[in-house]
């Protein structure tokens, strides 16, 4: 597998999960951490046990800007991982040349796949994923409109296979029992995880805090980025500090899981250039609803008891809230049936075996 194990995101979380489904079944991984030197320098926390023989971690860093020596040293350097392991399958999951061209390089690798866990879409002419038209043998995408994005954006005119990414396994955490036994409207507390970017719209939604404060009666906000202080001025300018909270950075693992768990509905305002947020599926993990827009691939998370929207409308989010605390204040969220729906289609067993099998059939034929 190639990507990257630094820092903590969607990519990390999934490769982290895919990894230890292979481990358990006696699979050998090598995994080919890529990046800059600049994040060489970040605690490498995804894959900080190394398991010997059976999974053994490269990590290949160069550095940043037009240094194409050091660039080239480090595709020199896969190659000579890659001819050593000679792996059935290489799976790369992500962005950047080095990821795609010493794989294909090498004449090592059995079968060359990629996993598009992004929107589908191109950056632009020198977007690294044009790589994957010519030099790949297979595609597989988080969701089905991701498939549909690439498949149009990139041109690759084989079958595309849908295999979501692997999400917190939160299903082995005990959480505290949370019921939604009729929430009175306007009572309901409500959270928002991830990047604070401006795609997200996190920022504009806290702006509408005087409408959102008929449906709701807390909203809370977790994460960091350049959105952070724009937020935080908000909060701070309209006297709201009793009402919509900033929290910064939340944690992760079990203490992630029970924070999430407490609160009543999740919120994803996003309009950007998404895959299928794994914030959504570690929600319904928990049982907790949410409304979200259908940006990317997130329409593959539809189910009774979450609302998904038009991203072009702005009102549509908001009445979507308002939809939802209506719902929750009747009693017509169940919980149990949440999980279910995750647990059937997303949790750690349920990828683990679709996993398997797809690189099983390519490993064999």
């Amino acid at each position: 597998m190639a990507g990257t194990s630094v820092g903590r995101g969607g990519v990390q979380t999934h490769l982290k999960g895919l990894t230890a489904a292979l481990l358990s079944e006696g699979h050998e991984v090598k995994f080919l951490s890529l990046g800059t030197e600049w994040s060489a320098q970040i605690r490498d926390s995804l894959f900080d046990v190394e398991q010997a023989g059976r999974f053994t971690i490269f990590r290949a860093y160069f550095n940043e800007g037009k240094d194409r020596a050091s660039a080239f040293g480090a595709a020199l350097a896969i190659v000579r991982e890659l001819w050593a392991f000679r792996p059935n399958v290489y799976l790369a999951c992500g962005t950047g040349w080095n990821l795609f061209l010493p794989a294909w390089l090498s004449h090592s690798c059995g079968r060359l796949v990629f996993h598009e866990v992004m929107s589908g879409e191109a950056g632009g002419w020198n977007d690294s994923r044009w790589a994957v038209r010519w030099l790949f043998d297979q595609v597989v995408a988080q969701a089905e409109p991701v498939a549909q994005n690439f498949r149009r954006t990139f041109g690759w005119n084989r079958a595309i296979g849908v295999l979501p990414a692997f999400s917190e396994p939160f299903e082995d955490v005990k959480l505290s029992a949370h019921c939604f036994q009729q929430i009175p409207y306007g009572q309901a507390r409500a959270a928002i995880f991830g990047r604070l970017v401006p795609h997200k719209r996190v920022a504009w939604l806290v702006s509408q805090w005087p409408r959102l404060r008929r449906s709701l009666k807390e909203l809370h906000i977790f994460g960091t980025g350049p959105d952070a202080d724009p937020i935080s001025r908000a909060i701070r300018d309209n006297n709201w500090q009793e009402a919509v909270f900033y929290h910064g950075e939340y944690p992760a693992g079990e203490a992630y899981a029970s924070l999430l768990g407490s609160f009543d509905l999740t919120l994803l305002p996003t309009v950007g250039a998404e895959g299928a947020p794994l914030v959504l599926l570690e929600s319904m993990a928990c049982g907790v609803p949410f409304v979200s827009t259908d940006a990317g691939g997130i329409a593959d998370y539809a189910n009774p008891d979450c609302l998904i929207v038009d991203k072009a409308d702005p009102e549509a989010f908001l009445r979507g809230v308002e939809s939802l605390c209506e719902r929750l204040a009747s009693g017509d969220v169940d919980s149990s049936r949440l999980k279910d729906f995750y647990s059937d289609k997303f949790s750690f067993e349920a990828l683990k075996t679709k996993w398997l099998d797809f690189l099983a059939s390519l490993a064999i034929s």
